[in-house]
């Protein structure tokens, strides 16, 4: 099957006449670059996706090994995204702050940050096991850490 179609786009590409066309760039958030091409008064759509990696499955030596790793993903992949976002509201906050004239008013500033930001991402981070909560501790200081 993979034979004919490969031999079927050889031919096609070895025997189509070379005409003179006509391509047309546009954008979309899917794919990479998204071409019309008028070839002979006929448009033909070109699409290049974007590179992806398939990597081969993982190989554990038990089930207990396997959980662990299972976990693991599912709490970066739910806490990544707020590690991101108090990062970054720790670096605005912090620049804020060295515009701040003296320590007083920097210390008010900085209790009402953390008031805010407790108030506002309480009810999400309720809802964090134990171990979710210490893999956020882990990716904000991994954020700090590449930064610095």
């Amino acid at each position: 099957m993979k034979r004919t179609i490969f031999i079927l786009f050889l031919f096609l590409f070895l025997f189509i006449p070379r005409t003179k066309s006509q391509i047309v760039q546009e954008s979309h958030p899917a794919y990479k670059h998204f071409y019309h091409a008028v070839i002979d008064n006929d448009t033909v759509l070109v699409i290049e996706l974007r590179t992806f990696h398939v990597f081969p499955p993982e190989k554990f030596k038990d089930k207990k090994q396997e959980k662990f790793y299972w976990k693991t993903v599912r709490d970066v992949k739910k806490t990544l995204p707020y590690a991101k976002l108090i990062y970054s509201i720790l670096i605005e906050t912090y620049e804020y702050m060295e515009t701040l004239p003296d320590d007083k008013a920097r210390e008010e500033h900085m209790k009402k940050m953390e008031k805010e930001v407790f108030q506002q991402y309480k009810p999400i981070l309720k809802k964090f096991t134990l171990s979710q909560g210490k893999m956020l501790i882990k990716l904000i200081n991994r954020e700090c850490n590449q930064s610095s």
